[in-house]
């Protein structure tokens, strides 16, 4: 887990929380799942978000996680 954190921190991707949410993501059994508005995450239709997209590049195809946006994760209700 650290060695993911220190990619992470790497990339930018520097909040703590953030991290963390991560770190539980991966520590589920099966849906390893995320809800975020944030940029961070390279969710959204911000600049940060577009400058982050690498980063939800690495968390979907590196560590097999899903990051939904409050819409996509809506679609689920």
């Amino acid at each position: 887990c650290k060695k993911i954190s220190k990619t992470l921190v790497g990339m930018c991707f520097t909040g703590e929380v953030d991290r963390i949410l991560v770190a539980l993501a991966r520590e589920t059994r099966n849906d390893r799942y995320i809800t975020t508005e944030d940029s961070d995450f390279g969710k959204g239709d911000t600049e940060k978000a577009k400058e982050n997209e690498h980063v939800l590049r690495h968390l979907t195809d590196q560590l097999q996680l899903t990051v939904h946006d409050a819409d996509e994760a809506l679609s689920f209700l």
